[in-house]
This record gives C-alpha cells, structure tokens and sequence, in this order.
C-alpha cells in the first residue's frame, strides 16, 4: 500500500509539473517570443494524451 501511495504521488507531482511547464509555454513564458513557433506545438499534442490520462487517473484516486 506505502508503494501505491508513492507512486501516486510521483505521478501527481511529475504530471503537476508538465501541466505547468506545458501552461508556461502555451502563455508565451519563455524569453525568445521570436522563435518559429513550429518546434513547440508538435511535442505537445505528443505529450497531451499521457498528461491528460496521468491528472485523470490523479484527480480519480485522490478521492479514495
């Protein structure tokens, strides 16, 4: 049970941390505006599904 919690933690955590690092690029938080933006979007429809499926299945255990 100790090594579910963990892990559900890390996943919490690891996952909170992409939705945030994700969010920062969506908002334009990174100093070079005047990047080709092509290099940035491909990696995160890549990346969205896993992210999405790691806060769901976070949001659906943390309840019970």
């Amino acid at each position: 049970m100790k090594n579910f919690v963990w892990a559900l933690v890390i996943v919490v955590i690891l996952g909170g941390g992409y939705l945030l690092w994700q969010n920062s690029l969506s908002t334009g938080g990174t100093p070079t505006p005047t990047a080709t933006p092509s290099p940035t979007p491909t990696p995160i429809p890549e990346g969205a599904p896993m992210s999405a499926t790691v806060t769901y299945s976070a949001s659906g255990f943390s309840p019970a």
